[in-house]
């Protein structure tokens, strides 16, 4: 049996119009968690309900790659933009992305920009190994990347979505929702982060336990720095452009 691509969101609408085109649809549940499989245009697919924030991405991304043998994965969604250069509508391939919870309050610090946090950035998966703490602690943080196959091949399609422009940047990944500019900015300096949300850290740590191919694709949806607000149809958007790949 062909193994399916399994195409993650968080929000109900980040995955309502994949499902009005899901054909041959089956609802699978496993506990409290509803996965949906199909196909695209005879490409096996399973839609998966993440919800908002880390501990039921990692949970339910282990439980599809468990049931489902995903050949790879996608994360998509929608992101608050960092800079006045990206606004609603354009997307952003996350070619690395990082958790920006995982921080040291120890002050920090560039020296090339000049830029200040009040936190450094901890290495979560290297801090019981490690022979001292300061070994594990950077001013900038620890990422993870895309893979590398399906960044390029995405970029090579993005010509295809007119809706916005499509990039390749940094996504940053924490339970938080920054509205200050002033610290968005500061954040952008520092990071590179070009969008923050909730889930992809999650979800590509454990792809990447598990040596699945992942890819992290985000639509900016709101922009704090330039003011503007949520737009719910910037999901839909990205939907169809992810959809016109198969």
């Amino acid at each position: 049996m062909e193994q399916p691509v399994l195409i993650q969101g968080a929000m109900a609408c980040e995955l309502e119009f994949f499902q009005t085109k899901l054909e041959k649809q089956q609802e699978v549940k496993i506990g409290p968690y509803s996965f949906f499989r199909g196909t695209f245009n005879n490409t096996p697919v399973v839609l998966s309900r993440l919800q908002i924030g880390f501990a039921t991405t990692a949970a339910v991304t282990a439980l599809a790659i468990e049931k489902f043998e995903p050949k790879f994965i996608v994360n998509q969604g929608t992101a608050g933009s960092y800079t006045e250069n990206l606004c609603n509508y354009d997307i952003v391939i996350g070619e690395r992305f990082y958790d920006a919870g995982a921080i040291f309050t120890g002050g920090g610090g560039d020296e090339l920009t000049g830029v200040t946090l009040p936190w450094k950035y901890i290495d979560l998966e290297k801090i019981e190994a490690a022979g001292s703490l300061q070994s594990c602690i950077s001013l900038h943080p620890y990422y993870y990347y895309s893979d590398k196959e399906l960044l390029h091949l995405i970029m090579e399609a993005a010509v295809k979505y007119t809706k916005g422009r499509v990039v390749r940047g940094t996504v940053a990944s924490a339970e938080q929702w920054n509205c200050s500019s002033d610290l968005l900015q500061q954040l952008h300096n520092v990071t590179g982060a070009d969008c923050e949300e909730m889930e992809v850290a999650a979800a590509g740590r454990v792809a990447t336990d598990w040596h699945i191919p992942f890819i992290c694709l985000k639509i900016i949806s709101n922009n704090n720095v330039i003011g503007q607000s949520f737009d719910v149809q910037t999901a839909v958007a990205l939907q169809e452009f992810i959809w016109g790949l198969f």
